[in-house]
């Protein structure tokens, strides 16, 4: 199986993917042209938990116009923490400087977007079930979520940064994931039981036993 180190290939994959869905493509030439119609993508380069003098890249995409043209806005954005005391931000390059979590935003055109990193704290994973049954015949497929709270109160999905497995692949199984388009989607296959578990990139496991029926 091939996996992408980092989701943020798969998260840019599939930006890319809906402004095509949508009529759009990637023109640069005009980046100011309908900025009306705009919206702004931040997220992390990498996993978005970072040691104490750790760093971590923040991407800013820009989406213009109801063709949905793509520009990069990551060195041009007016970039800010929301706490210089845990971590620092300089064109998307964040650096840990205490334990604690910061909101990262980057800003342009009149719009903000934001993502929170969190800095030399150890997540409790949660496997969130889809809530819709694990009914083989109704739902064959099943989303399955990855939740962490931190010390302190933060929590961030993780869906798209743990590893996923099964414990009975008999049962319930994760495709071949191979762009990373898929987090947390599973297949049943059959009647009984199986333990899902979402590993995150430091080791930190959370797992939730589910049962299968027809």
């Amino acid at each position: 199986m091939i996996k992408f180190s980092n989701a943020s290939l798969a998260i840019a994959l599939a930006s890319a993917v809906a402004s095509a869905a949508c009529g759009g493509g990637y023109n640069n030439s005009n980046p100011g042209a309908n900025q009306n119609s705009f919206d702004i993508s931040v997220y992390a380069h990498s996993y978005p938990s970072i040691p104490v003098n750790g760093t971590v890249e923040v991407l800013a995409d820009g989406y213009y116009g109801p063709n949905h043209d793509y520009r990069a806005l990551t060195s041009t954005a007016t970039w800010a923490t929301s706490n210089n005391a845990v971590a620092t931000v300089d064109k998307g390059q964040v650096t840990g400087i205490g334990v604690g979590s910061s909101l990262i935003t980057a800003t342009a055109d009149g719009k903000s977007g934001s993502i929170t990193v969190v800095v030399g704290l150890t997540p409790t994973i949660t496997v969130v079930p889809p809530g819709t049954g694990f009914s083989m015949s109704a739902h064959p497929q099943q989303q399955f979520s990855a939740q962490a709270a931190y010390a302190g109160g933060t929590t961030l999905d993780l869906t798209w940064w743990v590893t996923w497995s099964s414990s009975a692949k008999a049962v319930l199984v994760f495709p071949d994931d191979p762009y990373g388009l898929n987090p947390g989607l599973a297949t049943l296959l059959t009647t009984g039981t199986a333990t899902v578990a979402a590993t995150e990139p430091g080791g930190e496991t959370g797992s939730l036993d589910v049962t299968v029926v027809p």
